[in-house]
């Protein structure tokens, strides 16, 4: 009977320790090469300062907000009641009521200005050929009426002249009568009195005579006729003349005869054509 002899037994695979895997480093003997080190990100002087202006416009519209927050949650404060009793005004200082269109000469005066020229007198007759047929005298029909008449027009045109009438008529047999409405812009009126001034100081010399205030006016003048004028063709003629201002309009008056004129004749019809306008 042979003895048994002992050889290798059963081995549960539980009992084998687990061997680690070998990296192709570790197979092949070569060492790991080095990483290489991280770099350091740098910032530009723009992207810095678009940075730092970013969190300054957060911070700001941040605290903003939460101060909304906290103020709207807030109950209202009531405010002091005011101290001292209300002003008191008089009734005077209140708006003035507006003026009709009778009250306001302006609304005349912008309107239609042949309607406010004076009308010829009973017992007057029109002038045989007139400077105008419908009343409206343009500016060259004024301008030819004086010694220059060129030169007036370029003083009235830059000077604020905006339009004029006219209306003509015989009277008493020989006084050929004229009288002008000439009215210059609104902004201009203080040029339509340096005008009239430049007249009364013409006509004080044409005439002879001093120059008669029209009552109630203060730029106003009348002269009698007494000079007796050449007419170019061996006759002569005598004239009377007016002048008054009302707001932007200037009064002109002639009356030309082969008599002298009196002063008389000239201011009746002045103050007949201002109380129109």
């Amino acid at each position: 009977m042979s003895t048994p002899v002992p050889g290798p037994s059963a081995v549960d695979p539980d009992d084998v320790p687990a061997v680690p895997a070998s990296t192709p480093s570790e197979v092949t003997g070569a060492a790991e090469p080095p990483k290489p080190p991280k770099q350091r990100r740098r910032w530009t002087r723009g992207q810095l300062a678009a940075l730092i202006t970013g969190a300054l416009v957060l911070g700001i519209a941040g605290g903003g907000g939460i101060g909304y927050a906290i103020q709207a949650g807030r109950p209202a404060t009531p405010l002091p009641p005011l101290v001292g009793a209300a002003p008191q005004y008089p009734a005077a200082r209140g708006a003035a009521p507006a003026l009709s269109a009778s009250e306001d000469d302006a609304v005349r005066t912008d309107g239609d200005l042949t309607a406010l020229l004076v009308p010829p007198p009973s017992g007057s007759k029109p002038w045989d050929v007139p400077d105008t047929p419908d009343g409206w005298l343009s500016l060259s029909s004024y301008a030819i009426n004086y010694t220059n008449p060129g030169s007036e027009f370029r003083y009235l045109i830059t000077n604020g002249f905006r339009r004029a009438a006219e209306v003509q008529w015989v009277q008493n047999g020989d006084q050929n009568v004229s009288v002008r409405l000439m009215q210059f812009q609104k902004s201009d009126e203080a040029q339509l009195k340096t005008a009239m001034e430049g007249q009364l100081s013409y006509s004080t010399t044409d005439t002879g005579v001093s120059a008669a205030i029209v009552p109630g006016t203060s730029d106003s003048g009348v002269y009698a006729g007494t000079k007796s004028h050449s007419d170019g063709n061996g006759g002569s003629y005598y004239q009377g003349v007016g002048y008054a201002i009302h707001g932007d309009i200037m009064v002109e008056i002639f009356a030309d005869s082969p008599n002298s004129v009196p002063q008389s004749v000239v201011m009746s019809i002045m103050q007949s054509q201002l109380e129109r306008l």
